[in-house]
């Protein structure tokens, strides 16, 4: 169903800026899916999944122009229609050994393609047959790249365990006995954003480049020592481990084309600014510019009994 912000929203200042419509249909979704399963030699497993995901009637924005828009320059105020479409399609593939043993790994890697458009006006401008901006503004039902495309996504898990009373000994004693390492990678595409440099030339271009790669460690080690009947959980947790930074879409267009062109982001000390003043404006802006947590590091300890 709709939310209730699209369907019961009200919001005025001398006149009304959005307006929601009470009078909107549920989403439409239809997913297909087909998977194969394979054992290969009782050590691994193989995983394929193609998928297909249909989305109709969905909820899109409609500007109408009227004079109840009350002082606003441009006498619009925003609503909701069922205007919009979409689709998702990719194939995943799974690489697990299932085989016992101290190596185990995992790997994901999925190619997908998620995309967007719009039927029906974007914008009414006035429903008085006598107005002379009596018409409609219509898109063209042509489909676009979805601004949450992620286009390539891997992840790899590779887990390393000693059993109980195993490892290597020194000088009488099995330090790794009963420990774990596993470390986890993961990595996706970008972002889709616009950027043009003429909007004469390329006004239709909709989402034609891409945020870096978003990648990052996860480290993960954990030992128990037994004194008798009791033991001790010893653990470490490192989240991002290599302190990878991933950029948030920037909601700027200064902020935008200083990146793109000039290769500067707004965590970067700006021009004349002095780097011991407290109020220095990158101390304060990492998490403007960045959309992911640095490096955590989480200790663990447990007692068994």
């Amino acid at each position: 169903m709709p939310t209730f912000k699209e369907a019961l929203m009200k919001t005025t200042e001398l006149g009304w800026i959005a307006y929601g419509n009470g009078n909107l249909g549920p989403k439409q979704t239809i997913s297909y899916e087909f998977g194969l399963q394979h054992s290969y030699k009782n050590t691994h497993r193989i995983d394929i999944v193609a998928y297909y995901n249909d989305r109709v009637k969905q909820v899109g924005t409609l500007y109408v122009y009227a004079p109840s828009a009350g002082i606003r320059r441009n006498k619009r105020y925003l609503t909701y229609e069922n205007n919009s479409y979409g689709a998702s399609k990719g194939i995943e593939i799974t690489i697990d050994k299932v085989a016992p043993g101290r190596w185990g790994y995992r790997l994901t890697y999925s190619l997908s393609r998620t995309t967007f458009g719009y039927y029906g006006p974007l914008a009414i401008w006035s429903d008085d047959p006598n107005d002379p901006r009596n018409y409609q503004e219509r898109n063209q039902a042509n489909d676009f790249l979805s601004y949450d495309d992620r286009t390539h996504t891997f992840r790899a898990l590779v887990n390393y365990s000693v059993e109980k009373g195993g490892g290597i000994e020194i000088l009488g004693v099995k330090p790794f006995s009963d420990f774990n390492i596993s470390l986890t990678y993961t990595a996706q595409s970008g972002t889709p954003f616009t950027y043009v440099t003429s909007y004469d030339e390329f006004k239709d271009v909709v989402n034609n480049r891409r945020y870096p790669l978003e990648a990052k460690f996860d480290l993960n080690l954990t030992k128990r020592i037994y004194f008798g009947k009791q033991s001790l959980l010893l653990g470490v947790r490192i989240m991002n481990l290599f302190n990878n930074r991933w950029l948030t879409p920037f909601s700027s267009q200064d902020d935008l084309r200083d990146w793109v062109e000039r290769n500067i982001t707004p965590d970067m000390l700006k021009p004349g600014e002095d780097p011991l003043n407290p109020r220095a404006s990158y101390k304060f802006n990492y998490f403007t510019t960045y959309r992911n947590v640095p490096r955590e590091i989480y200790f663990t300890i447990g007692f068994g009994f």
